[in-house]
């Protein structure tokens, strides 16, 4: 099922760190160890795979991810409720911030 909708996370880093950013097509498989998959611009996973990739690319010096689920095949209020449940709080850490990295926070 096609859904028009995008989210953003904000993977914060120290203020001085130059910023970067990034969109990965995501298709949320209800099976939350799902092995990573890779295709164009995105990838299929469960949950644990999408923590991990977006701590990689954290790592990798991403600090803004925009995450497409036009190609996710499940509804998408229950993907929205499981990132918010259980993805969210990996990069919600309460820290110490730059008020200029308040902006991307919700």
């Amino acid at each position: 099922m096609a859904h028009g909708v995008a989210i953003e996370i904000c993977l914060r880093g120290l203020p001085h760190e130059r910023h970067h950013q990034s969109h990965l097509h995501l298709d949320l498989d209800e099976d939350p160890p799902m092995p990573l998959q890779r295709f164009r611009f995105g990838c299929r996973t469960g949950r644990d795979g999408l923590i991990a990739e977006l701590h990689a690319m954290r790592a990798a010096g991403v600090r803004h991810i925009g995450l497409q689920l036009r190609q996710n095949r499940r509804p998408l209020t229950e993907t929205l409720q499981e990132i918010a449940a259980y993805v969210l709080p990996h990069f919600t850490q309460k820290e110490r911030v730059h008020p200029s990295e308040r902006l991307c926070s919700a």
